[in-house]
């Protein structure tokens, strides 16, 4: 069971500083420069920060994306600022794209302690562990995604990445997603190190769903290009809805786990996958019922954190 039932992160977590000396006509000048316009702000920008941890917002997002789009007609869309959160990351973005095609994104792994991991080879091939979300649950769930305006898959899917960034090494977390075609998967992206409610994370990821784009959007043949089997502790998830899983336990022949979401009148039917020969099946089995646990938490909350 999940042992810390606050769905709040560490206020005194911190990045890491790193200095860097920035080329002055630079694309990292040059969004640097632009983003401390957007801010007011005199201060020396941390291209190694996210936009968040620098004191930016939703409204300062949208104005630094009309801007930004005059230096680079055309090669940012909004959902990028999440994929890709630090000025750093952005100006590479930028830098390695060719207009027209999609950049070489490598896919971001969760990182996770090595307890999550087998020791010894006691199962082979896929488990599966099936679960519900029903009755007063389910009720306070629909309550919360009608104040919020999203859909009840929303809310499942934001939870799930909660729980990743809690249980996971690193704070910004990154799933791909198979929402409206089984034959492509969106990236959603979250920095949770500074978003401390679940109320703004529903919203970035309502964000990013509604405006995908062709370089948010892969199918699984580049996936499978992309995938690197040699990081060590790490999991490749992908999220699913049930009524496009047309693959069955051939999606965990790419991604570790699998987290399929059926969303009906009276109830949510969840399943959790994953590959048995890289994952504990006693963990697996905690990650569902934390799961629960957290979702529980968050709508039990929900007025604290508006």
């Amino acid at each position: 069971m999940m042992k810390n039932r606050d769905i709040y992160f560490n206020d005194n977590y911190k990045s890491e500083t790193v200095e860097s000396s920035i080329e002055e006509n630079s694309t990292e000048a040059k969004i640097s420069r632009l983003w401390s316009e957007i801010l007011n702000s005199n201060k020396k920008v941390d291209v190694n920060d996210s936009f968040f941890k620098m004191g930016g917002n939703s409204l300062g997002l949208m104005q630094f994306h009309a801007r930004l789009d005059k230096l680079f007609p055309g090669k940012v869309t909004i959902p990028d600022f999440f994929a890709y959160s630090t000025i750093s990351k952005l100006a590479k973005f930028i830098d390695d794209m060719q207009v027209g095609e999609k950049p070489n994104h490598t896919l971001k792994y969760t990182i996770l302690s090595s307890e999550y991991f087998q020791s010894e080879l006691d199962n082979c091939g896929c488990l599966h562990f099936n679960f519900q979300i029903r009755g007063d649950l389910l009720n306070k769930v629909r309550i919360v995604a009608e104040t919020e305006n999203v859909s009840i898959k929303d809310m499942m899917i934001v939870a799930f990445l909660f729980l990743l960034a809690k249980i996971g090494e690193e704070k910004e977390v990154e799933v791909l997603a198979i929402l409206d075609s089984p034959n492509e998967a969106i990236r959603l992206n979250v920095d949770f190190s500074n978003n401390k409610d679940f109320s703004r994370a529903l919203s970035l990821v309502n964000n990013q769903i509604k405006q995908r784009s062709e370089k948010t959007t892969y199918t699984l043949e580049d996936i499978g290009m992309l995938k690197d089997d040699k990081i060590y502790g790490s999991v490749l998830p992908i999220i699913v809805l049930t009524d496009l899983n047309t693959y069955d336990d051939e999606l965990l022949d790419i991604f570790d786990i699998t987290f399929e979401i059926g969303v009906e009148s009276n109830k949510v039917c969840l399943m959790l996958s994953f590959n048995a020969e890289k994952l504990d099946e006693v963990r697996m089995e905690e990650l569902v019922e934390n799961y629960v646990e957290l979702l529980s938490h968050i709508v039990d909350r929900y007025n604290h954190w508006r």
